[in-house]
């Protein structure tokens, strides 16, 4: 999850881009176990103003299929064709949450904070 943090805002922990002129600079800005509600917070470096996101992706149903070829993958017993089948199974779950699902408000819940969550 810090690495999808990372791609939408750029902040890394302490490594990353060190700005330009003394500006923009990235790293330091993402920090684990900061108390928050929850699944991942977001705080503007300006004002303070944040929000936490929670995503439910329980609110889209894994294929039946799906644990059982996990299973095998992860004992490594499955074929290259099970394998296969697993792999279009996930993209279409994850399709179905950016696409399907892309408005509906319990998959992704945000909640603005009231405190900065290193406050």
């Amino acid at each position: 999850m810090a690495s999808v943090a990372t791609l939408l805002t750029g902040a890394t922990e302490n490594t990353g881009f060190k700005g330009i002129a003394g500006r923009f600079d990235r790293r330091n800005l993402l920090s684990f176990g900061v108390g928050i509600q929850g699944t991942m917070a977001f705080v503007r470096t300006d004002t303070g103003a944040g929000v936490q996101a929670t995503l439910d992706s329980g609110v889209v149903p894994v294929d039946p299929a799906m644990p059982g070829l996990l299973q095998r993958l992860l004992s490594h017993a499955a074929s290259p064709d099970e394998a296969a089948q697993f792999r279009i199974l996930w993209q279409e779950r994850v399709r179905r949450m950016l696409v399907d699902h892309a408005d509906d408000p319990r998959l992704v819940r945000l909640a603005t904070l009231n405190d900065r969550p290193d406050a």
